[in-house]
């Protein structure tokens, strides 16, 4: 297994909190379950001038946390960039 997949965040826990927008996330999922539709934006743009900041992974903890009927198997799809219709 590659390294930076080995350590890769799984989880918004792992993420850094970095931005007000990384600290918010877990409760603007919850948000969403518990039923309010006006939690998370209906497109969200993560972007950064830099490589390696977590934009990708962030994106993809954020599909996997707004699916909770997702498989492991097709969390870890999503996680390893394959294609899955989310």
């Amino acid at each position: 297994m590659d390294l930076y997949n080995k350590y890769r965040p799984k989880d918004f826990s792992d993420l850094f909190p970095t931005s007000p927008i990384i600290q918010a996330l877990p409760t603007l999922v919850n948000r969403a379950l518990n039923g309010d539709d006006d939690a998370i934006p209906k497109a969200m743009l993560f972007y950064s001038e830099e490589y390696g900041t977590g934009k990708t992974t962030t994106a993809r903890i954020l599909a996997i946390a707004l699916n909770p009927n997702l498989s492991e198997a097709e969390k870890e799809m999503i996680m390893s960039g394959q294609d899955v219709p989310v």
